[in-house]
């Protein structure tokens, strides 16, 4: 039988609302929960140490630049991962399975509820989480009397852009991968991802030895040319890399984006 994509796809945006209430509600507790230990782990051990640096650091002349804490912004998108990984958990559940079906909206609005949920809000959930140990630290500080500048702030949109890009790739493969394996879906795709990394590198290091003769991790910079083309050899194979490492890096999450749409399309009539 041949799958028509889009037979009777449609796209309400109340019901995308009342969609995504119902797939935060799900997952809200767990997160919270495992977001409120996460913290107190990486926070409480801290505390004596903030209180001692804010009493010597009001000896201090002059404004000092607080740094962006990034690690509470790593270690929630961490978190929020492991939690994609599992977005479609309940589809291999056998009665959260029939609702989940029989839920009166289209596969496009089921799909686009679980991204908005795992892809825009948990990303503004570790964002908020980075700005919230900042002003935590800001905070800190004025009670040692501190002055206290807010400079780094200024490369606030950098650090948004890049992690929010890096996110949206590995997003992109937990998500597609959370359709496919019933349990153990963080763990396998992680070795998944190892295993194609390793590949990689090796084709990379194997390309280089047969292209220059040699290793492509030594500093070509200080090899004498092996052939009167060893330059552009070099430039090219660069070249190449540095194209299909892009083209990897923002066509496939939207590859497999559009794979999930289909899988799930798939998984719909079959159930």
């Amino acid at each position: 039988m041949k799958l028509d994509l889009f037979r009777h796809e449609s796209f309400n945006l109340r019901t995308m609302q009342s969609l995504i209430l119902s797939d935060f509600r799900s997952v809200r507790n767990q997160v919270m929960l495992t977001l409120g230990i996460t913290y107190g782990i990486y926070l409480l051990p801290k505390l004596n140490k903030y209180v001692i640096m804010a009493r010597f650091m009001e000896f201090s002349t002059g404004p000092v630049d607080l740094p962006l804490p990034l690690f509470p912004l790593y270690i929630t998108l961490f978190i929020c991962v492991i939690f994609t990984a599992n977005i479609f958990s309940a589809i291999y559940a056998e009665k959260q399975s029939m609702f989940y079906f029989t839920l009166p909206a289209s596969i496009s609005e089921k799909l686009c509820s679980k991204l908005f949920i795992s892809l825009v809000l948990f990303y503004l959930i570790s964002f908020l989480s980075m700005i919230l140990f900042f002003f935590l630290h800001y905070f800190l500080g004025m009670l040692g009397n501190l002055t206290v500048a807010l400079g780094n702030l200024r490369t606030l949109d950098a650090v948004i852009f890049t992690t929010f890009f890096y996110y949206l790739f590995f997003h992109s493969i937990y998500f597609f991968c959370s359709l496919f394996w019933k349990r153990n879906a963080f763990l396998k795709t992680s070795f998944l991802i190892f295993a194609v990394i390793a590949v990689f590198f090796t084709l990379y290091l194997v390309g280089g030895i047969i292209l220059f003769q040699r290793s492509v991790i030594a500093d070509f910079s200080n090899i004498d040319p092996l052939t009167e083309n060893f330059g552009q050899n070099i430039d090219f194979f660069r070249n190449i890399l540095s194209k299909l490492s892009k083209f990897i890096f923002y066509g496939l999450p939207l590859l497999l984006y559009f794979l999930s749409f289909i899988h799930l399309k798939k998984k719909q009539i079959s159930e």
